[in-house]
């Protein structure tokens, strides 16, 4: 379920980098990055953006595929990525926006995001 904030959150962040809402990837993609960044703020208690996944999306031109192919790509398991499955939150990485959307994602994406998955023992 998401709640009206997130939601409301979500599309304020998908207007400032110009995605398409009507696009069901970037919809998930801005709620994930919204539950992110509310996770980061609940852990340092206070405001926290997702710099980095912000930067990533401003020099990949706005273009989440690339932008969520690059983050899952990358070597091993960041910390904030198995605090937030420890969590309940898998679904504010952009590992569950690659395994809602695998088909637009190359196979390597996929694998890797599968291996995580099995790993973790997450299914959705």
């Amino acid at each position: 379920m998401v709640l009206d904030f997130e939601d409301t959150e979500a599309r304020r962040l998908n207007a400032a980098y110009g995605g398409s809402w009507s696009d069901p990837l970037v919809q998930d993609f801005y709620r994930a990055l919204v539950c992110r960044e509310e996770f980061l703020s609940t852990k340092y208690g206070r405001g926290r953006a997702a710099t980095g996944t912000r930067r990533l999306l401003r020099n990949r031109g706005g273009d989440i595929v690339q932008c969520v192919e690059q983050m899952t790509l990358r070597a091993g398991e960041t910390p904030v990525f198995a605090e937030m499955v420890a969590a309940g939150l898998f679904e504010g990485t952009a590992d569950y926006v690659v395994a809602k959307h695998r088909d637009r994602f190359s196979n390597a994406v996929v694998a890797r995001v599968h291996g995580r998955m099995v790993s973790n023992e997450i299914s959705i």
